[in-house]
């Protein structure tokens, strides 16, 4: 049946929306958006909101079938694992690193542990789009508790609280700069996420372009939006004249944070575990090696790292590892999708061959050389590296584009 004779199941559109939307409400949703108001006011929050919808419901419409999901994922299987392995990793750090240390309640640890529990229960539990409902029925009712509590969320500041906070606002045109590094890596990480592939695959023709559409322009947003109502309880430090967050208002916001991490995790966790096996060759196996040195690296090093970046960058410890994962974000999965994803002219898309080997160091010395931009663009906060450090991975597009006189494959 075609898409204009089709039937529209508003139950499974309605239902895999929301689990795209608890999928993608990462800690990346529920707390850069926190760093972004910071550091550049609504603009900033705007450059970081619009291309994560737009990219996210986007793949509903680019990849046209369930069958298109799956070809997808069987070439570029790899790294869809990377991607979902990362994201798992990103999700538990954070658990340990953000949520056990912000909280005012004996229970903290006891939250904590059920979070990084409940995933692996869950992961067993195939009933996503139910988990999804939970879920977002949990975080609905976070928002609840806060508006009947009247929580205003602008706290009055002290001078010195109020000086300390302004100076790490950052000029207004410093957004220009940060708008094309979100556009990149919001448009093209979906597509090496899972749990997204999986919602495509469980929809099909018109329902497909619904579900993305609610998913990520209601539901989604919604939980996005809520993130500015939050923010100023993680600076509970410059609250000194007004109202301080209650302990029942705390306990709903960990609840929110806490059950939308573990959902994000089983899910990823689920996907992972569904993937056909991979015989992995030696490349690949010293590729994730390396992969896993860095990161278990980034986390040792983050506190002499927090203590040597200048003064005008951000001095707080958890916020230096966070930045460095989002560099996989920002950087390294947009960046396989752009050069080793799209299918280049003589239609060769993927690793394999010559030609995918060749993408590959590509997209190695890209990053190498893009790097130390976008760790002094992010990092270092001279937002302005940002725009050599796309154009970089841009154009390094130029040297994976074949000859025009090479025969297609």
């Amino acid at each position: 049946m075609d898409d204009a004779g089709q039937r529209i199941r508003w139950s499974r559109v309605l239902g895999w929306g929301i689990y795209l939307a608890v999928s993608w409400t990462w800690c990346i949703g529920m707390f850069l958006p926190i760093l972004l108001l910071r550091d550049f006011g609504l603009l900033g929050y705007i450059a970081f909101a619009l291309p994560n919808v737009v990219g996210a419901a986007a793949m509903g419409w680019i990849l046209t079938s369930p069958d298109a999901s799956r070809r997808f994922v069987e070439r570029h299987r790899l790294a869809c694992i990377a991607f979902g392995a990362i994201t798992v990793l990103f999700h538990l750090v954070f658990t340990l690193r953000v949520l056990a240390p912000f909280s005012v309640l004996n229970g903290a640890m006891l939250g904590v542990a059920v979070i990084l529990l409940a995933p692996l229960l869950l992961s067993w539990l195939d009933r996503p789009r139910l988990i999804a409902l939970v879920t977002y029925a949990i975080s609905l009712g976070t928002v609840a508790t806060l508006a009947a509590r009247g929580w205003i969320p602008t706290p009055e500041l002290d001078p010195s609280s109020a000086a300390s906070l302004h100076s790490m606002r950052l000029a207004t045109h410093e957004t220009l700069f940060l708008a094309p590094a979100c556009a990149f890596g919001f448009l093209f990480c979906p597509y090496l996420d899972l749990t997204f592939h999986r919602a495509r695959q469980g929809l099909d023709g018109a329902e497909s372009r619904l579900g993305f559409g609610l998913g990520f322009g209601v539901f989604f947003l919604a939980m996005i939006l809520f993130t500015i109502a939050y923010a100023p309880m993680f600076a509970p430090r410059h609250a000194t004249i007004g109202p301080r967050p209650q302990p029942l208002l705390v306990s709903a916001l960990l609840l929110h944070l806490g059950a939308q991490t573990a959902a994000t995790i089983a899910f990823h966790l689920r996907a992972l575990r569904g993937t056909r096996p991979t015989p992995l060759g030696r490349g690949a196996f010293w590729s994730l090696a390396v992969l896993s040195i860095f990161i278990a690296g980034s986390l040792l090093l983050s506190r002499p790292v927090a203590t040597s970046v200048p003064a005008f960058a951000d001095p707080n410890e958890r916020l230096i590892w966070y930045r460095m994962f989002m560099s996989f974000y920002a950087l390294a999965f947009p960046g396989y999708v752009w050069l080793v994803a799209i299918p280049t002219r003589d239609g060769h898309a993927g690793i394999h061959g010559r030609e995918g080997r060749r993408k590959l160091a590509t997209l190695a010395i890209a990053i190498l050389f893009a790097s130390p931009c976008f760790w002094l663009g992010f990092v270092e906060r001279q937002t302005w590296w940002l725009v050599p450090g796309i154009l970089v991975i841009l154009g390094s597009r130029l040297l994976v584009t074949p000859r025009a006189h090479r025969r297609p494959r």
